[in-house]
């Protein structure tokens, strides 16, 4: 009996264990780099130009790291009064807060400071992010949620945030959303929240928490996924767990850990590759000089759907619905059913395009593929049309043609529809380049001893015309 019982626990234990999202993929590796030189916590670090830059709060140091190289460079200190854990970069620049209540900003290149704005509310920043071309800032305990423009050098206040803004949390952009991760109470306890920012509409949604509270965490994004790395779960409790949020099915999956433990740490991104560097690991909050790089699991992308072709004169126009995890889509087309098919187009970013090197009366075949950094997706459904030449309108009838010259001068014929079809298919030669410069209108009234009367009109002289069909009457 007893031996039942100890089987079912071990069952419950394993069962539990499973039901987590785990997925410890090929690529979903942590590697160890370049220490820093110097030991930083509470800290931001910002990609400009490929290199990264931190900012440390525990020596105050700006500290440059080149992926490529796997070293690090001294750019000295910066200014006393700069938060450094509001750094972000945006164009070039790296943006932070200040403690009063100014918005500046680094130039790594020049290794210069400019001040760039005054902030409209006191109080500590928990969190900011960069989300189309705007910085996101949220503020700590109070709840408000600001919006700075940095072209403009306005700010906008947004709805504030609906629960009590945590401490610790992080700011990430992905799926052209915000999402707020994270954080502590204010009796230090952490949590595991996720809330969503939509500035379309202006509104917060209460989204999947995470399998692990903590605070004092990091986050990145990386093909339109966040990555919720490090932190404080507990007391003195520092964790390595590493957690992936898709925005699009609201899950999370818990991917391979840090090497070490810490929080109050910090990340950038450069290409697909995340960096994590500084931090604490230790309750007497000694700063670490680690330097970690990882790889992502980035799976390629699902293939493009409902692809459509519709043809006009001389072109073909192509739209198909958006793949979340694609970066770009490739064009490929056929003049067969089926293939082979010949890519004509890439890194197209959009979910249309336009295909002008067509001739009219030829049937094309069309497939779409999405392409992000894992790799190519299979072909999108067949599309298929065929570019056609615009129809002349059958003659019947007749009209009367109104042409107004240059001068204000006007002339008018009445002409069967097959000499007015005639008549528009010069006027469009030679809007194109080609035909004569002036076209003859046949006189048929008004003879007299004459064999024929044409009036002449040059096409430069033409300012406008038009055609008023009309009816026959038959006897």
């Amino acid at each position: 009996m007893k031996k039942g019982f100890l089987s079912s626990i071990l069952f419950l234990v394993f069962s539990l264990f499973f039901s987590m999202n785990f997925a410890f993929a090929a690529g979903d590796t942590w590697v160890d780099k370049a220490n820093m030189l110097t030991p930083e916590a509470k800290l931001s670090a910002a990609t400009v130009n490929g290199k990264i830059y931190t900012f440390g709060s525990s020596a105050g140091t700006i500290q440059e790291y080149d992926p490529t190289l796997n070293s690090w460079t001294s750019k000295g200190s910066f200014p006393t009064n700069v938060w450094a854990q509001t750094g972000l970069s945006f164009q070039g620049l790296i943006y932070f807060l200040n403690n009063t209540n100014k918005v500046v900003a680094y130039d790594p290149v020049a290794n210069t400071w400019t001040e760039k704005s005054t902030t409209p509310f006191t109080g500590g920043v928990t969190a900011c992010a960069v989300l189309n071309n705007k910085i996101y800032y949220s503020y700590v305990w109070a709840g408000f949620l600001q919006e700075y423009d940095p072209v403009s050098n306005s700010w906008a206040q947004k709805a504030d945030i609906p629960i009590e803004t945590k401490d610790g949390a992080s700011l990430a952009a992905a799926n052209n959303k915000l999402y707020l991760v994270g954080g502590h109470d204010r009796y230090g306890n952490s949590h595991k929240q996720l809330l969503e920012y939509d500035p379309g509409t202006n509104v917060w949604t209460q989204k999947t928490s995470m399998n692990f509270a903590r605070s004092g965490l990091t986050v990145q994004t990386v093909n339109n996924h966040i990555l919720a790395i490090g932190g404080l779960s507990g007391a003195a409790q520092y964790t390595n767990a590493v957690e992936e949020y898709d925005p699009i099915t609201n899950t999370w999956t818990i991917r391979s850990s840090l090497h070490h433990a810490r929080h109050f740490l910090a990340s950038a991104t450069v290409g697909t590759k995340i960096y994590v560097m500084g931090g604490w690991d230790n309750p007497q909050g000694v700063a670490t000089v680690y330097n970690e790089e990882y790889t992502a699991d980035i799976s390629v992308p699902t293939l493009p759907s409902n692809l459509s072709a519709s043809g006009a004169n001389s072109q073909i126009n192509l739209t198909w619905d958006s793949v979340v995890s694609a970066a770009s889509y490739s064009i490929k087309r056929s003049t067969t059913a089926g293939g082979p098919y010949t890519t004509i187009a890439s890194d197209v970013t959009g979910t249309t395009y336009t295909d002008s090197a067509v001739t009219n009366g030829t049937t094309y075949y069309y497939v779409v593929t999405a392409v992000n950094a894992g790799g190519e997706s299979g072909n999108s459904n067949e599309a298929s049309a065929t570019p056609t030449a615009p129809t002349v309108p059958v003659a019947s009838g007749r009209a009367l043609v109104v042409i107004t010259l240059v001068n204000g001068l006007e002339k008018e014929y009445d002409l069967s529809m097959t000499e007015v079809n005639a008549f528009i298919t010069w006027y469009n030669g030679r809007a194109e380049g080609t035909g004569s410069e002036v076209y003859a209108f046949n006189k048929t009234y008004n003879l007299s001893k004459f064999l024929s009367r044409k009036d002449y009109i040059a096409f430069s002289k033409i300012e406008t015309f038009e055609v008023s069909e009309y009816e026959v009457a038959t006897p």
